[in-house]
């Protein structure tokens, strides 16, 4: 398996399969988040075949990095993919002086908010749904600061 800059064609290839995600998997859609924004694609790879995806633009102009949407094929997850994502996302932050990953999650995705607080992350704040909704719904944000 290896990490290497792709294009959103292929980000969205690998976001079509991933079974959590509702959101739409249009080019166009995901384009205009990072429109005119410093930005950078991973794709990683397994047998050339993309398997993962990374998409990080530079959302508040703070000197942070946000991490908007990464995912991994359920049949990949094992394989580390997002950790070598996210270590490529770490070192080119660096290199492109950003001081810190932004990243948003929720209490559904259990996984990945594990994985980001075992990996330095800390929960910055909690946006509480409306009461109608379940508690699994709160949004977290977190943030890596990059030493």
């Amino acid at each position: 398996m290896k990490v290497i800059l792709g294009n959103i064609e292929q980000a969205v290839e690998v976001h079509s399969k991933i079974p959590e995600f509702s959101k739409p998997a249009e080019v166009n859609y995901f384009k205009e988040r990072y429109q005119n924004k410093k930005h950078i694609i991973f794709i990683a790879l397994k047998e050339k075949k993309p398997i993962g995806y990374m998409i990080s633009y530079d959302r508040y102009s703070d000197g942070s990095i946000y991490c908007w949407m990464a995912g991994v094929l359920p049949n990949f997850r094992k394989l580390k993919a997002l950790s070598a994502m996210m270590n490529a996302l770490e070192k080119w932050s660096k290199e492109n002086n950003y001081k810190a990953i932004k990243i948003k999650t929720s209490n559904k995705r259990k996984a990945m908010l594990s994985y980001l607080i075992n990996n330095d992350f800390l929960v910055t704040k909690v946006y509480n749904e409306t009461q109608e909704k379940l508690i699994l719904n709160n949004r977290i944000n977190l943030e890596k600061h990059l030493i």
